[in-house]
C-alpha cells in the first residue's frame, strides 16, 4: 500500500546513517556523511583524505583519542542579497563533524595534517607497541 506522507529522502538518510555506523563512521550535524573520506594503510598507520572545497583549512579541528580520528569544521554559507532568489541551493553550509573508529591506537605526537587544492590529508601512525613484530624462532 502506498503511503503518501512517506518521504524518501528522510528514509535515504537512515539507511545512509545506518551504512556509517556499520563502516565505523559517524557524521553530526548532517543527514548524510560530510566530508566524503578516503583511507588506507599500510605497516606504519593510516592516511585519510577528505574533501573539503571552500572551507578554510585554518577552521578544521583534526583530533585524535586512542584509536578514533574526529575531523570537524565549518562550511561557509552563501547569502543572497537584495534582489537574488535562489534557482538551487543543494551545496551544504553549517558545522559538519565525522568521527572514524580505527583498528588500532594511533599516536598522537606523529599526525600530521595537511590541506592542498581542497583536500585534507591526515597521516596517522600507530604506536609502536601496537605494530605487528617478527619474533626470530631459535634453533635448539
Amino acid at each position: 500500500m502506498y503511503n503518501a506522507y512517506v518521504n524518501p529522502w528522510r528514509q535515504m538518510d537512515r539507511v545512509l546513517r545506518d551504512l556509517n555506523g556499520l563502516l565505523g563512521s559517524e557524521s553530526k550535524g548532517r543527514g548524510s556523511a560530510y566530508p566524503a573520506v578516503n583511507a588506507w594503510s599500510n605497516e606504519d598507520g593510516i592516511v585519510m583524505t577528505a574533501e573539503l572545497p571552500g572551507v578554510d583549512p585554518a577552521s578544521v579541528q583534526v583530533t585524535v583519542q586512542e584509536n578514533v580520528v574526529t575531523i570537524a569544521g565549518e562550511l561557509p554559507k552563501r547569502e543572497r542579497k537584495e534582489g537574488e532568489s535562489w534557482h538551487r541551493n543543494e551545496r551544504p553550509s553549517g558545522r559538519f563533524q565525522r568521527e572514524f573508529r580505527l583498528p588500532y591506537r594511533i599516536d598522537p605526537a606523529t599526525v600530521s595534517a595537511e590541506s592542498r587544492h581542497g583536500i585534507l590529508t591526515v597521516n596517522l601512525h600507530r604506536l609502536a607497541e601496537d605494530k605487528p613484530r617478527a619474533v626470530t624462532v631459535k634453533v635448539a
